[in-house]
């Protein structure tokens, strides 16, 4: 993407609160825009089955849906609270360096930076983050 601003557009299932509108909704036909990100340089976007995230052009990782599974970096230990519009990542303040690739699952996600580093998090069933159980987010070599 180049460096104007653009409208962003989601449809689809919506349950989560993954099309980043507000709302919580089964079934969202006609594409509607991410009203939230109107201001904002967008690098990349991506979209899981649960989830949305996007990285700006200033580096901020904006993540939105689903929390109960971790794959967004909040575990909501099986309740319904989930982010329904962009919101800041909530591990940000550990990421050293500048993300240039990430990957979100239903359960866990991981990024790379710059540097090489290797960001993952979210629910550690059968060892997939490569670090201890119950850590939500580690530097992984």
């Amino acid at each position: 993407m180049n460096e104007t601003k653009r409208k962003i557009y989601c449809w689809g299932n919506g349950i989560y609160g993954q099309l980043g509108t507000g709302d919580e909704i089964m079934n969202q036909n006609i594409p509607i825009e991410v009203s939230e990100l109107k201001e904002i340089k967008i690098k990349k976007i991506l979209a899981s089955f649960d989830n949305s995230a996007v990285i700006t052009k200033y580096n901020e990782f904006l993540v939105w849906g689903k929390t109960r599974d971790g794959s967004i970096g909040l575990v909501n230990g099986g309740g319904t609270l989930n982010i329904t519009v962009p919101a800041l990542f909530p591990y940000s303040g550990q990421i050293e360096g500048i993300i240039k690739e990430v990957s979100l699952s239903r359960e866990h996600g991981a990024l790379v930076t710059d540097s090489g580093k290797l960001y993952t998090w979210g629910i550690d069933l059968y060892d997939k983050l490569g670090h201890e159980i119950n850590i939500h987010t580690k530097n992984v070599k």
